[in-house]
């Protein structure tokens, strides 16, 4: 596991000087009531390890400048140091039992070259004469990203960008750009920019959009940009990198030549769920709940086989049906909810009124597109604003809004069409 990851090493040594181990020993007979036998500890701070990357070295985290922290066994904070080089060589202790935290001092705000680390030792007692050693191994807490572009790209295109962000933060990674981008855990959203110049000396420019769910700590994502300047011939690919294993995530514009695809070749964002009638007015919600989901890839997906889960049920698309790019579909508990649904689900699925969610799954770990709300509105969907159509912000809450228009049961909803923005 270690080839993999630079690992910081926080040694805490618990050592009880003379007096109190011949004290320890008296006791034996003469037993002390005041339980105030005292120990002192003493910290040793070092670091090993390397990462291995294609990149260059990991920067590594000035260890003199970590936090550390001592807490008691019902993890309340007896002592902080705000950095190493204040802890003193021996901390006089009572008999008990401690444990240790050490982490770097950095923000963990996304940024270039600065990864932050923290690390949690055992817990160690203490009960008089005895000689511990307390072992605290600090590692990378957030994400790291790198961007490299294929000869292709560096050939055909004068310029080149790419954004990396999640929901607070965005990296902008520039042509030639060799740093090492850090972000907290979560989901990472991928913006490639790329400018060529036409026959007639005018700029064009080709935009690839991608995703990166539940990026890892621990973890180097190496995303590699190819493209052309003919339509359907570019790609992202992403190389996760640990001591496990090399996860590769691959957003392709593909040409509509190619054959349809199977629900286990898509990544997140090529679905994406777009409307949700958990609340209707006009009927039941037994009756007439009903969701909608497109088709956000660039080729036809066969459907056959997509899992969709809510709260507390989940089913299998069992029907063949190949979505074409920018198709929109919709799956209904039963005909009064809405004419036209692709597939009806009786009680297969129920959708909450609040703190609802919903997810479209490949298999039973992999997520192609999911949202959740707190408060479903009564007689009207939630509706996906269209200028939010990529995994992370059909994700967002704040992408969705209440749908305005009246469809067939008198309550408000677009099933099956395209959504008008939000306002």
């Amino acid at each position: 596991m270690y080839n993999y990851m630079k690992t910081t090493y926080l040694f805490i040594t618990s050592i009880l000087i003379l007096h109190v181990i011949l004290y320890s020993c008296k006791k034996e007979h003469s037993p002390d009531t005041s339980s105030k036998a005292k120990g002192y500890i003493q910290l040793q701070l070092s670091q090993n390890g390397t990462m291995i990357q294609s990149q260059g070295n990991l920067k590594s985290g000035n260890v003199n400048d970590f936090v550390v922290e001592m807490y008691d066994a019902n993890a309340v904070l007896l002592k902080r140091y705000s950095k190493l080089s204040d802890v003193p060589s021996t901390i006089e202790l009572d008999k008990g039992e401690y444990y240790f935290v050490a982490y770097s001092s950095n923000s963990s705000k996304a940024a270039f070259d600065n990864p932050t680390y923290n690390g949690q030792s055992d817990h160690v007692t203490l009960v008089g004469g005895d000689q511990k050693t307390v072992e605290v191994k600090c590692y990378i807490s957030n994400v790291m990203v790198t961007v490299d572009y294929t000869d292709s790209v560096k050939s055909k295109f004068s310029d080149y960008w790419v954004n990396v962000y999640n929901q607070t933060d965005t990296l902008h990674f520039i042509k030639g750009d060799i740093r090492e981008g850090y972000f907290k855990t979560g989901d990472l959203g991928v913006e490639a920019h790329l400018f060529y110049k036409k026959v007639d000396g005018t700029t064009n420019e080709k935009i690839l959009h991608g995703s990166i769910p539940s990026a890892k700590a621990m973890k180097h994502y190496k995303l590699v940009i190819d493209a052309s300047i003919v339509k359907g011939s570019s790609s992202i690919s992403v190389t996760a990198i640990d001591s496990m294993s090399t996860e590769v995530i691959t957003i392709t514009e593909t040409t509509t030549s190619n054959p349809t695809k199977t629900i286990a070749d898509l990544v997140a964002g090529n679905l994406l769920i777009t409307e949700v009638m958990a609340d209707p007015n006009a009927i039941t919600d037994a009756q007439g709940e009903w969701f909608e989901i497109y088709n956000n890839a660039s080729f036809a997906v066969n459907i056959n086989g997509l899992i969709v889960k809510t709260n507390t049920k989940s089913m299998t698309i069992n029907l063949d049906h190949s979505m074409q790019p920018g198709e929109y579909v919709f799956f209904a508990a039963s005909l009064s909810a809405a004419t036209g649904a692709l597939f009806y689900y009786g009680t297969a699925l129920s959708l909450v009124n609040s703190s609802g969610s919903l997810q479209l799954l490949s298999n039973t770990t992999t997520i192609i597109a999911e949202m959740t709300y707190s408060t479903a509105p009564t007689g009207a969907s939630l509706s996906l604003d269209p200028t939010k159509m990529t995994y992370l912000l059909a994700k967002d809450p704040s992408s969705w809004c209440t749908a305005t228009q009246t469809f067939s049961t008198g309550d408000k909803g677009t099933p099956g069409l395209i959504n008008p923005a939000c306002n």
